[in-house]
């Protein structure tokens, strides 16, 4: 059996964005580089629980690179990142992004050198 964990904040939120916000901020605006740090904690913290795959399907700026950095400093350098993220520009997702009150983003994400395998959902 193969473990892949998704990685991202959105679940553990009350706003259900994939991140920080500043304290008393209302508007949504998430802390890209604080939320950056959390997500590779949150990634190394996966593999060591005994996931094999980690699959980020937030969409911060930076995210892959920063998990795989992340990894690789902890001594995971073997451990894929199958990214998904591309998801959240479906239809598909548009209810959740309803009910958790998010604002849509601007674009998809971009796919970057560190990711080794994507998922498209449809």
């Amino acid at each position: 059996m193969i473990v892949i964990a998704d990685t991202c904040l959105c679940e553990y939120t009350s706003h259900g964005h994939c991140g920080y916000l500043e304290v008393g901020d209302l508007t949504g605006r998430v802390l890209n580089d604080p939320t950056l740090e959390l997500l590779k904690k949150t990634a190394v913290s996966q593999v060591k629980a005994g996931a094999d795959i980690i699959a980020p399907s937030g969409m911060m700026d930076g995210f892959v690179q920063a998990i795989r950095t992340g990894l690789d400093e902890a001594g995971y350098q073997d451990t894929p990142i199958l990214s998904y993220a591309a998801k959240y520009a479906s239809a598909y997702y548009g209810p959740f992004r309803d009910a958790a009150e998010s604002v849509r983003n601007l674009a998809i994400a971009v796919l970057t050198k560190w990711t080794q395998v994507m998922l498209v959902k449809p």
